[in-house]
C-alpha cells in the first residue's frame, strides 16, 4: 500500500517536467482551457499522420501508462495463496470486487487530478493563470480521462486473475494502442462517411478536445463532431461492462497460485 501512496508524486512530477518548456514560451495570461488543450489529445488526427499522432499519444499518456503499470495488480494482489483465508470468509466475491473497484476508481481520479495539478504548477508560480469559465472543462478532463484509465487498469486486473500480471498489463496497453492506431489512420481533412463513424465510436476520440463541438467545451473546434454527453455515455458504459465482467470472473475462478506478484 505504501507503494501506491508514494506513486502519486510521479504524475505531479511528470506534469511539471512536461509543461516546463511550454510555460516559458507562452505569452500573456493562460486559462485552464488552454493548458488542457495543449496537454490533452488535442493533436490526434493531426496532419503529421501516424508519426504525429503516435508522438502525441506518448506525450499525453506517459503518466497514465505508469498508472496502469503500477495499479495493474491493485485488486489482483489480494487474489493469491496468501489470501485464501480472507476469501474463505468472503460471502460474495463479486461485492468484494465491486468495493475494490470503487477504491481503484478513486485512485484513478486522484491520478488524473495529480497530472492536471502538475501541468498547472509552473503557471501558478509565474502567476499566469486566469480562471475564465474553466470549471466545465476541468470536470470534463478529470472525468473523461479517469473513465478511460479506469476501464483499462480494471481490465488489467481482471485478465491478471486468469492469465497472470504480465498478460493483464500487456493486454490493457495493447487495447489502448489499437484505439490509437484507429485514430492515426484517419485523414483529419477527410472525416466523412465511415471515418466520421470511426471517430465518433472510438472512445479515445473523446479525450481530444479538438474533436468536440464548440458549444460543449467553449474553446475549440466549431467544426467538431463529438459531444460531452456521448463521451460520458460511451466511456461510462465501457467501465460498467468491464466491471460486470470482472464480477462474473471473480466468482468463477479458483484461488490461484502467486506466480508473478
Amino acid at each position: 500500500m505504501k507503494l501506491y501512496k508514494k506513486y502519486f508524486f510521479l504524475p505531479i512530477l511528470y506534469g511539471i517536467i512536461f509543461s516546463w518548456h511550454w510555460y516559458f514560451n507562452a505569452e500573456g495570461r493562460i486559462t485552464f482551457g488552454k493548458v488542457i488543450f495543449e496537454f490533452d489529445g488535442g493533436y490526434w488526427g493531426n496532419p503529421g499522420g501516424f508519426a504525429g499522432t503516435f508522438s502525441s499519444y506518448i506525450e499525453v499518456f506517459v503518466p497514465f501508462i505508469m498508472y496502469t503499470i503500477v495499479f495493474s495488480t491493485y485488486i489482483y494482489r489480494h487474489f493469491c495463496n496468501s489470501s485464501v483465508y480472507v476469501f474463505s470468509r468472503c460471502e460474495s466475491r463479486s461485492k468484494w470486487f465491486a468495493k475494490e473497484s470503487v477504491k481503484l476508481f478513486g485512485y484513478t481520479i486522484l491520478n488524473t487530478s495529480c497530472i492536471l495539478f502538475g501541468y498547472t504548477i509552473i503557471g501558478l508560480i509565474q502567476k499566469k493563470f486566469v480562471l475564465i469559465n474553466d470549471i466545465k472543462i476541468i470536470i470534463w478532463y478529470i472525468i473523461m480521462y479517469s473513465l478511460w484509465a479506469f476501464q483499462l487498469v480494471l481490465m488489467a486486473n481482471i485478465i491478471s486473475f486468469m492469465k497472470g500480471n504480465i498478460a493483464g498489463l500487456t493486454s490493457a496497453l495493447s487495447v489502448q494502442f489499437l484505439f490509437v492506431l484507429a485514430i492515426a489512420v484517419i485523414d483529419p481533412q477527410k472525416v466523412v462517411g465511415i471515418n466520421k463513424l470511426k471517430v465518433k465510436y472510438n472512445p479515445l476520440s473523446y479525450l481530444g478536445a479538438n474533436w468536440y463541438k464548440d458549444k460543449d467545451l467553449g474553446y475549440f473546434n466549431k467544426e467538431g463532431m463529438l459531444t460531452m454527453s456521448d463521451g460520458y455515455m460511451i466511456l461510462g458504459i465501457m467501465c460498467i461492462l468491464v466491471l460486470i465482467i470482472g464480477m462474473i470472473v471473480i466468482e468463477k475462478i479458483d484461488i490461484i497460485e502467486n506466480k508473478e506478484m
